[in-house]
């Protein structure tokens, strides 16, 4: 891809973004000076909620991404760059589809709502990762934040369905329309390449990840219940479906698997659908049974469709799901849209009271009847409605769970005709799952000769840091006066009483000592990390400037270079000892 095109495009967008701001955004009640009290107390409140939502966004879906050996730093990164586009642009777009006045008045409300903006984008891309480049999620996020904030506008302001935790219009959006870019990316050679695997590594970055969005799931469900009574009850009730939803995947991962181990794809996902399952009505008198029941049947329906219905919709539908987003977000945002609409029918105010139509605003009586009357004396800041019954409310649950669906797909599958255009450069099969081509190595190989040692043995300060550029590790260039005819790196020590470090490392998979004939006297093996590099291996030095091959005895070598690693060196210039 053509860098310079990436970078261009993305200082265009943020030039955009600042006249937009400049011209349309200015701070709302929450940030003016001299603010009511209640606003200040509102804003305190919140606050926990808006942290909570921030830690969930950027370090747990960011890390639950990286569970790819050769795309970890990719996705992690990339996930980051969307945040800070997609807060701005969710931002705007919210408020124009709210805007009452000429400005969108910035709030932490909205502040919020951005951070769900980016969620939902996240989720899309757990579909796409590692297929997709880093021009075509910039285009990938700005359709989908316009395409979420129509969806949010029509089933918050137009059918007022409630949808607590954003499990439909978040969590269920963002998995129908990452299918559906999927189905449009759809290429068999990207989905059999090698290089889509996993690492020890990898794997437990992930896990990691898992468990911030275990641990702030509660936040994020309550993040925008406004009564006291509801709000606590999202959190209890989310924090039983997760624990629910814990057990079961760990039980049923290990009864399905036929050597009776653990599945760590499972692990990693299915853990935290309890959460989704239960979000839409998380504020609801579910009981504590029923947010258990949610949480075990949202596991349950989650790896059943990652063993059964991913393969047949790999097979019969090309769609290629690489994190499985359809079964840890889309069956599960199904499970609690459904729930939603059974909720709906039974919720009356025998069991909720008056806090009825905080829960349900539709259902406010109109102005002019007797009850909405009664209703204000207790509740003066409420304002009447279209004095919904108890099924109507269901039914519009049900068309907007239907809504949801639909917009995501038509969405998903412009976004993907979009970006399959040449001019954002689509991925080959040989690209696909490797981050490779988007970082700079930071690592390069250092090369001390003589001219390097003071006569006491001790290296020139200068030169221990690195000015000995052999060759960067990315590129393979190396130098004939260090890589043997077979292409392994030559390992030759100072035998002579200077100083050697006390251990090497390289980027290739042995290092071998070579005398003064030619012949390689030893290697040694070295563990590789997720892109067949070395990682942390360590080649030994004998006192006395030996290199300790894979067979017992050192070896005479002839006294040429030492290669090392800037890891290898202590912030004082002096080689690290092992």
């Amino acid at each position: 891809m053509n860098k310079t095109k990436f970078g261009s495009l993305l200082l265009l967008l943020q030039g955009i973004l600042l006249i937009l701001f400049v011209v349309f955004v200015d701070y709302g009640d929450d940030f003016k000076p001299n603010i009511k009290n209640e606003n200040r107390k509102d804003f305190n409140q919140k606050l926990p909620a808006f942290q909570d939502l921030h830690i969930m966004v950027f370090l747990g879906f960011g890390l639950i991404m990286t569970f790819l050996k050769r795309y970890s730093r990719g996705m992690l990164v990339h996930a980051f760059l969307i945040g800070g586009l997609v807060i701005q642009w969710a931002t705007l777009l919210q408020g124009f589809f709210s805007m009452r006045q000429s400005k969108v008045e910035l709030t932490l409300d909205r502040m919020i709502n951005a951070d769900y903006a980016v969620l939902v984008v996240l989720v899309s891309l757990g579909a796409l990762i590692g297929k997709v480049n880093s021009l075509q999620l910039l285009i990938i996020a700005l359709i989908e934040t316009i395409f979420f904030a129509i969806n949010e506008s029509l089933c918050k302001q137009l059918l007022q369905i409630s949808d607590f935790g954003q499990s439909m219009t978040v969590h269920l959006f963002g998995a129908i329309f990452g299918i559906a870019i999927s189905r449009m990316i759809f290429d068999k050679r990207v989905c059999t390449s090698q290089a889509l695997s996993t690492s020890n590594k990898s794997e437990m970055y992930s896990m990691i990840g898992t468990l911030f969005l275990w641990i702030y799931f509660p936040s994020l469900n309550s993040a925008f219940v406004e009564e006291d009574s509801a709000h606590r009850r999202a959190i209890a009730n989310t924090y039983y479906a997760l624990a629910a939803s814990c057990i079961t995947s760990f039980s049923l991962t290990v009864l399905q698997s036929p050597d009776h181990r653990y599945n760590i794809l499972h692990l990693q996902n299915a853990t935290i659908t309890g959460g989704i399952a239960i979000g839409s009505v998380a504020a609801l008198m579910v009981r504590p049974w029923g947010a258990i029941i949610l949480g075990v049947l949202a596991s349950l329906i989650s790896i059943l469709t990652y063993k059964y219905i991913l393969p047949k919709l790999r097979r019969r539908f090309n769609i290629h799901d690489v994190r499985g987003v359809y079964a840890t977000h889309g069956m599960p945002g199904i499970v609690s849209g459904l729930a939603a609409v059974v909720c709906a029918f039974l919720a009356n105010e025998e069991h909720y009271g008056t806090s009825l139509y905080q829960l349900y605003p539709a259902r406010v009586p109109s102005s002019n009847t007797t009850k909405y009357q009664d209703l204000i004396k207790i509740h003066p800041e409420i304002p009447a409605s279209q004095g919904r019954s108890a099924y109507i409310q269901g039914a519009y649950q049900f068309g907007g769970l239907l809504v949801t669906v639909i917009l995501a797909l038509i969405g998903g599958l412009i976004s993907g005709a979009s970006i399959r255009v040449k001019f954002f450069e689509p991925l080959t099969a040989h690209d696909a799952f490797d981050d490779h081509a988007d970082f700079q190595e930071s690592t390069c190989i250092d090369v001390y000769t003589d001219d390097d040692f003071e006569d006491d043995g001790e290296r020139h300060h200068d030169s221990i840091r690195g000015n000995k550029r052999l060759y960067d590790l990315n590129h393979r260039h190396p130098s004939d006066d260090v890589i043997s005819g077979d292409g392994i790196p030559q390992m030759t020590s100072y035998n002579s009483g200077r100083q050697t470090p006390s251990s090497v490392r390289h980027s290739y998979h042995s290092l071998s000592a070579k005398s003064s004939d030619g012949v390689i006297k030893g290697s040694r093996e070295l563990p590789v990390d997720d892109n067949e590099n070395v990682k942390g291996g360590k080649v030994n030095l004998g006192s006395n400037g030996d290199m300790r091959p894979a067979q017992n005895g050192g070896i005479e070598m002839t006294p040429l270079i030492v290669v090392a690693d800037n890891s290898d060196v202590d912030d004082d210039g002096t080689a690290a000892t092992s």
